[in-house]
Order: C-alpha cells, then sequence, then structure tokens
C-alpha cells in the first residue's frame, strides 16, 4: 500500500528554505526604509532653495535670515515646516547645518544623511546635490560628489 503524505526530512527543507528567504527579505526591508527617509530629507532641502528666495526678496535683499542662532534653520516663511520634517526623517546622529556670511549674500544649509560621510547641500549657488562634506563656514559650499 502506497502511503500519501510528506516525509519529515521533506518538511524540514521547505521550512528551512523559506526561514531563508524570509530573512533575506527583513535585510533589504531595513536598506529601503533609510532610503525612503534620506528621500524624504532630501525632498524637504530641496525646498528650501525657493524658501530662501523669498526670504532674500523679502528680507532687504539678504539671506542672513535663512539661519537662526546656533548655526540651524530659521523659523520664518515656511523653514520651521522643512526644519521639522528634515530633524524628523534625519539620522539621529546627523545635524542640520546653516550658515550665512556677514554680509547676507550667500547661504548654506547641509544635513547627514543615512551612510556616514554622506551630506545633502543646498546653497546660493543655485546648487544642490550629494556632499562629502558638510557647508563650509569659509566657502559657504560643499565638497560635491554629486550636483543637480
Amino acid at each position: 500500500m502506497k502511503q500519501k503524505g510528506f516525509t519529515l526530512i521533506e518538511l524540514l527543507v521547505v521550512v528551512a528554505v523559506i526561514g531563508i528567504l524570509a530573512s533575506a527579505v527583513v535585510v533589504n526591508f531595513s536598506g529601503a526604509q533609510e532610503r525612503a527617509r534620506d528621500s524624504r530629507v532630501i525632498s524637504a532641502m530641496g525646498q528650501i532653495r525657493p524658501v530662501a528666495e523669498i526670504i532674500y526678496s523679502k528680507y532687504n535683499y539678504s539671506y542672513a535670515s535663512v539661519c537662526a542662532t546656533g548655526n540651524t534653520l530659521n523659523t520664518i516663511e515656511g523653514l520651521q515646516a522643512l526644519r521639522d520634517d528634515i530633524t524628523s526623517q534625519k539620522p539621529s546622529t546627523a545635524t542640520i547645518s546653516c550658515l550665512t556670511d556677514t554680509n547676507g549674500t550667500k547661504y548654506c544649509v547641509s544635513v547627514g544623511l543615512s551612510k556616514t560621510g554622506d551630506y545633502y547641500c543646498v546653497t546660493s549657488e543655485g546648487k544642490a546635490g550629494m556632499a562629502s562634506t558638510p557647508c563650509s563656514n569659509t566657502t559657504y559650499t560643499c565638497t560635491w560628489t554629486t550636483q543637480l
């Protein structure tokens, strides 16, 4: 008489294969969450430039009001919402750096991303992109790796 069903070995092999596949999926999802957070930070950083131009034209043709005391984004003209969004999504060890020159003619805003040594930078020169350093307080720009 022929028996129907699976042997214990066959069942154990199937369970092992499912476990391996499940662990691979979990590893991929953790990286996807970091990339999603970085994308949201980059999107919010991209909105800083148009807001900075509004501030420039509204506040005596100066970028000085883009940054607040402590080298962070100010809270005027919509910058508060952008700062809050960036702060909620950036890695906990990363900081937002916002610098303006003494004449108010230049600004630079950067934030660290998930990968150590990666920054996203926006400047008054109309440049934005990936950088290997945060804003410099002498040149008011970053060391670019990719510019948009």
